[in-house]
């Protein structure tokens, strides 16, 4: 079952609990149930730095709630880290909040952490957990290889940071279909072998529409665009 969220202040990070997520599977390593507490008692002992050591003003960061860790070794490229988190943050709204949050989450997990690579994504509920949909998106390299652990093409780029957040929020009933459309996409399985989708889209929409007395016609997943948040891209994080 899940466990319990633990919110997170912006100015002063914790460990929170962590629970296997059920979709976005890379390869979970075991020892990250144990990381939190070692990590955690360093942190008391005053072997892990504060993110408060980190000078950097970020006064439109809200508390945030970590929903999910995983964590990823490429061996390919000579064992680099990476660590995946999803989060989300009730207080925080509109485009500059979600991208400072996600960032500000990011530079609390680099520094708890010390992954190579290391990334947030803010999602609106723990409900739309593997939706895909998310108000910002933030990530770190401190190697500055990017996620995949490599630079840009010639002349090489390096690529520390990325911060992005959604030009908009999602209305109501567009999360209420986002929510009831991932709930019940595994009861209309898909019949056409030649379909691209796991799941009858035509019946579900149908569905959705009957229960939240919509017509048809509204009923479409919902689309968030991503706009680019400018940031000190020479920052580094302690």
């Amino acid at each position: 079952g899940r466990q319990g969220r633990v919110a997170i202040s912006p100015l002063q990070p914790v460990i929170s609990s962590v629970r296997s997520p059920k979709e976005f599977r890379i390869m979970m390593n075991k020892s990250s149930i144990l990381l939190p507490i070692i990590i955690y008692l360093l942190f008391c002992c005053g072997c892990v730095s504060s993110t408060s050591d980190n000078d950097i003003d970020l006064p439109h960061a809200k508390p945030y709630q970590i929903i999910t860790f995983e964590e990823q070794v490429l061996t390919e490229v000579g064992n680099r880290t990476s660590g995946f988190w999803l989060i989300n943050a009730d207080e925080a709204i509109g485009f500059e909040e979600w991208a400072e949050t996600a960032y500000k989450a990011v530079i609390d997990m680099y520094t708890l952490y010390k992954k190579d690579h290391t990334h947030v994504l803010l999602i609106p509920n723990e409900n739309l957990e593997r939706s895909g949909l998310r108000y910002a998106e933030a990530s770190y390299s401190a190697d500055g290889k990017g996620a995949l652990g490599m630079t840009g093409s010639a002349p090489a780029i390096e690529m520390y940071w990325k911060v992005r957040a959604a030009e908009r929020q999602l209305t109501n009933q567009e999360l209420k279909i986002a929510e009831l459309w991932l709930e019940k996409e595994r009861d209309f399985p898909s019949t056409d072998w030649a379909s691209s989708l796991s799941y009858d889209a035509q019946k579900l929409r149908q569905f959705i529409a009957e229960t939240l007395n919509l017509t048809y016609s509204d009923i479409q997943f919902p689309q968030l665009r991503m706009i680019e948040y400018e940031i000190d891209d020479s920052y580094r994080p302690k």
